[in-house]
């Protein structure tokens, strides 16, 4: 459930559902002094949040899942307190109590792909921004394993603000993960951007381009950062995307040659085609045909002065050789039609 309203659960209600295909993209109330796990999610992620019960009947808590770095909102993952190794940095909650007193504990769930990397549960802490850094608010209990769990505050917590998970123990990456990947059409090309939160072991980054998001060839290769405990920002600029929609694939490759590839993204280029040469003309029955203004897909059509097609071809790319011999002397028309756009020119056969 997605949008710019509140769901309200109101004093005794429960929350019996969440799941990847059923969460709340959005801010969720609870009044009353029941314990409750909020539904939060986005893209695809349930990210449930759950709170102890409050003493206070009056109290009312909201909460709201962000699946992005908590640098990017201006909580900064390198001030933590010095019990915390490592701060997540792919996804935080805002967490806020509206009415009441009540100080709660709190319970985030995590997931190995969504947290950025998890390897000892055991490490993993509750930590809340509380204005100018991440204090450590520790653990009660792990609830889970390296691939999905939860984990408890270690106390009840008087103060609320945006919280996340954070690890006691460098063994726990967790801000190692791409951020970021977006692939923008500009100007006939394609800009491919992506950034990462931190690195290990990182020997370099293969991008590949498709026609199909299926068949994929190299792009390019660029050397990763080894070892990184800030962000670091990667471009390279595609002059040569296809025609129509290309689809761009991110793998990252260790030292020791383990890989992870990352999901797809896709950039929509239209043909640029402002014309096109033929030449020789007049032609003795062999023609060549040269796109003007950037590479496309299309068809070659040569038609009688009367409009009946007389040849078919198809043209990819930016230039086509074709054989008329099979057509007597005479005056013809030379229609070329890519995605987009469509031209025509008269071709004199002589011989």
């Amino acid at each position: 459930l997605t949008g710019t309203h509140e769901i309200v659960y109101r004093a005794g209600s429960e929350n019996r559902f969440g799941s990847a295909d059923s969460y709340v993209d959005g801010v969720v109330r609870k009044h009353g002094s029941d314990a409750f796990t909020f539904p939060t999610g986005r893209n695809g992620v349930y990210a449930p949040v759950t709170i102890s019960a409050p003493a206070d009947p009056a109290s009312q808590f909201t909460a709201e899942y962000f699946d992005s770095d908590p640098a990017e909102a201006g909580y900064d993952p390198e001030l933590r307190a010095e019990t915390l190794n490592t701060i997540g940095r792919c996804e935080y909650w805002m967490i806020n109590r509206e009415a009441g007193t009540s100080a709660v504990s709190v319970t985030l769930a995590y997931g190995n792909e969504q947290s950025c990397g998890v390897e000892d549960p055991t490490a993993l802490k509750v930590a809340r921004w509380n204005g100018s850094a991440w204090q450590d608010h520790g653990y009660l209990t792990h609830e889970g394993d390296a691939e999905s769990g939860t984990v408890t505050s270690a106390a009840e917590i008087q103060e609320f603000s945006p919280f996340t998970i954070g690890s006691g123990s460098g063994i726990n990456p967790l801000p190692i993960q791409l951020i970021s990947f977006d692939a923008r059409a500009a100007s006939g090309a394609v800009e491919l951007t992506w950034s990462t939160a931190s690195e290990v072991n990182n020997n370099y980054f293969t991008l590949e381009r498709s026609r199909d998001g299926i068949h994929f060839q190299t792009v390019t290769t660029v050397s990763g950062a080894g070892n990184s405990n800030t962000r670091i920002n990667y471009s390279y600029t595609d002059f040569s995307p296809h025609v129509g929609t290309s689809y761009y694939r991110l793998t990252q490759t260790d030292f020791d040659g383990a890989f992870e590839r990352f999901p797809l993204r896709s950039a929509h280029i239209d043909d640029v085609v402002t014309d096109f040469d033929l030449y020789p003309n007049p032609s003795q029955g062999h023609i060549n045909i040269r796109l003007n203004g950037g590479e496309a897909e299309g068809t070659v059509r040569v038609l009688s002065t009367d409009g009946k097609v007389l040849h078919t071809a198809a043209i990819k790319g930016t230039h086509r050789n074709t054989d008329l011999g099979h057509l007597p002397t005479g005056i013809y028309i030379v229609h070329v039609e890519t995605e987009t756009r469509a031209f025509s020119k008269k071709l004199v056969i002589s011989r």
